[in-house]
């Protein structure tokens, strides 16, 4: 008979235990890949997580140099071998197992050559096109071998390779291309090709029996890995002890909870909020959840789901949202006398919460440890624009600082930036037991998250999430998540993970991480209850973050910008400004993702009564679409179609135009698009009162 998906998701969930007989193998660490049970019992293997990148070599210490940018092309020496000349990104002397490898490109960069040299050999056990290896199906198919976004040309996409490569005895990796440089001339400029690189890699202990990598472990190890593959994706059969539904409609600060006695583990929990404001209710209600007398978890539901405060659908390994706001987990979560889940509602607003948890009998053992999860928001932020590498102005984030024992197995990020720039050039920082220097340092927030080049476009794997990415280059709302299976960070003593915040513009912004980690009972958090940013308005536009004045038309005529203008009210989509070289104060209003009869209104000013010629600059280009126009009531166009083949504008009179003393308003609605049109996208330059 064949096996389900689900029956391979629960075999693969209940194997990977190590025994001291066993070696570390191919075999081993991909079952323990989708072992959400081992995850929760600190690890039988000895091992440390590190990694290997291109981070600047300039930045030596807080004091010299720790926030230069120069994260490219930094490798640990140049070798060679047989006539080819070989950058070393990677040399480990001991056993080990590299577990995540992420890479990006520049300037043809992706048509150079990988090389995987283990246990000393001077012939590489992996050789091939870094793309092919990577993300190209040359060592593993999706998910473990995948490139993000794929919305995102080719080259400028993050490729990330989980596939594990174990060595006993060493592992090198170098990288080849012909024009393979990064270096700097006089001018300031990045001569030939460039690339960023981030190794994350397992240090096992000296005397741990560890099986190499070899191209045969892809043969006999097939099955293994597409079941793998498939499990990545499927949720586990949960074989419930118990679903405990729960939930009832609540008003703010009082929630709604159940508690569970018993040596058991919580292993899915449901949640589904409706409210009038969804975006507030999920940033406002909170999850708080208590394992045997201690509080490990409190963080608002949208941010613990991974969707921030807008519902974004998406799937991981660890958790799912759905298009009607259905979120669901799947962490492991054992206690060893009791559990009692809360749902906290903080706003103002009623909400409706349901929601169901699922539990499991689970032997408490001596390696067991609780689940936690914390989260904070930074709240207007005002960042440093920063001109060149140097990174002045740039500051590190504390996520959270642990000590004690336990596991790292990831984090989320929500944040609204309110500049048309990339808001995160800034690095991970995370220190393991006390490290003065981080084992980890990175190359950039996105590389850490697993994309690249700050690209906008969402996607989804069981790794790594962007489900909106809408605030990367231009005002809005963006939310990263990565989860960590193999690369997950154990920690003995304590634990600091640190992100820089390097915004390319001063702006402001809110900046919000949630961690997620497994820790003994005696360990202890900097983490605090941030219960006066969960009760914030959540930001959706710019404008929520200043409530901007309607503009004023003095005199008897003049201009009004359009991006400065008030916007009262949109029924779909997003209505904010665009940063839009060339045009007036090189910005317009811009309206995206509009459902068809959807309207937006937005409103000036005037200090008397005019009749007057009203010119509008309207924004023409291949993806806009077809609009009616309202001006105080009155219908100015019918059936507008913005469509062009190239970007430029066309101004429309209007005239014996009367100006209202007082507040006046212009209305859009959306009718749809030409057959020639790309899209429905709406926007303007200014208004002209002639």
């Amino acid at each position: 008979m064949k096996k389900s998906l689900s029956m391979i998701a629960m075999s693969l969930l209940m194997g990977g235990t190590l025994s001291a007989a066993e070696k570390v193998s191919v075999k081993s660490l991909l079952e323990d890949m989708t072992n959400r049970e081992k995850v929760a019992k600190f690890p039988s293997e000895s091992f440390q997580c590190k990694q290997f990148s291109s981070y600047s070599r300039k930045a030596k210490s807080p004091e010299d140099g720790w926030f230069s940018n120069w994260d490219w092309s930094n490798f640990l020496r140049i070798e060679e071998n047989e006539g080819r000349t070989e950058y070393v990104m990677m040399d480990h002397q001991g056993p080990g197992s590299i577990v995540r490898f992420w890479m990006t490109f520049a300037k043809n960069a992706h048509n150079s050559t990988l090389r995987f040299y283990i246990d000393g050999s001077t012939t590489p056990v992996l050789e091939g096109k870094s793309m092919d290896i990577l993300s190209g199906g040359k060592v593993v198919g999706a998910p473990m071998g995948s490139s993000s976004s794929e919305l995102t040309h080719i080259t400028r996409r993050g490729h990330n390779l989980y596939m594990p490569i174990p060595y006993a005895k060493s592992c090198k990796v170098t990288i080849e291309t012909d024009t393979l440089t990064g270096k700097i001339n006089e001018n300031g400029q990045v001569e030939g090709s460039f690339v960023y690189y981030n190794i994350n890699y397992r240090e096992y202990a000296p005397n741990t029996v560890v099986k190499s990598f070899t191209k045969e472990d892809l043969k006999t190890n097939t099955k293994l890995i597409a079941d793998v593959n498939k499990s990545l994706q499927v949720k586990p059969g949960i074989s419930e002890f118990s679903a405990v539904p729960f939930g009832t409609e609540n008003e703010s600060s009082i929630g709604t909870g159940v508690t569970f006695k018993g040596e058991e583990a919580i292993t899915k929990l449901v949640v589904k909020l409706d409210a009038e404001d969804t975006n507030q209710a999920l940033r406002s209600t909170v999850l708080s959840i208590n394992f045997d007398g201690k509080e490990t978890v409190w963080v608002p539901i949208g941010d613990f789901f991974g969707t921030g405060y807008k519902v974004s659908p998406y799937k991981s390994f660890y958790t799912e949202v759905k298009e009607d706001g259905t979120m669901s987990c799947y962490w492991v979560m054992p206690y060893k006398k009791y559990c009692n889940i809360k749902i906290i509602n903080h706003g103002k607003q009623k909400v409706k919460v349901t929601a169901k948890a699922f539990r499991e009998k689970r032997k408490w053992t001596d390696d067991s440890m609780y689940f936690h999860a914390s989260w904070f928001e930074k709240n207007r932020i005002e960042t440093v624009a920063h001109q060149g590498h140097t990174g002045e102005g740039a500051e590190d984030i504390n996520f959270v600082t642990l000590e004690g024992k336990g596991v790292y197995v990831g984090d989320s990020l929500t944040l609204f930036n309110c500049a048309n720039s990339w808001w995160g050039e800034g690095d991970e920082k995370i220190y393991v037991d006390g490290e003065t220097f981080p084992s980890h340092f990175g190359t950039g927030t996105e590389d850490y998250y697993g994309y690249a080049w700050c690209r906008p476009e969402n996607f989804h794997t069981p790794f790594i999430t962007q489900p909106d990415g809408s605030g990367n280059l231009s005002a809005g709302f963006s939310v990263n998540s990565r989860y960590r299976l193999l690369d997950n960070i154990p920690f003995t003593k304590s634990l600091k993970v640190d992100m820089e915040l390097w915004h390319w513009k001063g702006t402001t912004m809110n900046y919000a991480p949630a961690v997620f980690y497994y820790a003994t009972a005696d360990t202890t958090s900097n983490a605090i209850k941030d219960i006066k940013n969960v009760k914030e308005k959540v930001i959706l536009r710019r404008a929520d973050m200043f409530p901007p004045e309607p503009p004023v038309l003095k005199g008897n005529a003049g201009k009004i910008e359009s991006e400065a203008m008030v916007i009262e009210s949109a029924t779909s989509g997003r209505a904010d400004a665009q940063g839009l070289p060339g045009w007036s104060k090189n910005a317009q209003f811009w309206w995206k993702g509009a459902s068809n009869g959807t309207e937006v209104v937005l409103s000036f000013k005037a200090e008397k009564e005019l009749t007057k010629q009203l010119d509008i600059a309207y924004t023409i280009a291949v993806d806009y679409g077809i609009v009616d126009v309202y001006f105080n009531g009155k219908q100015i166009e019918k059936d507008l179609d913005l469509y062009n083949a190239t970007l430029n504008r066309k101004t429309k009179s209007y005239k014996n135009t009367v100006i209202k003393k007082g507040n006046n308003k212009l209305k859009f609605v959306m009718k749809g698009k030409n057959a020639a049109a790309k899209g429905n996208i709406f926007g303007f330059d200014y208004l002209e009162v002639k």
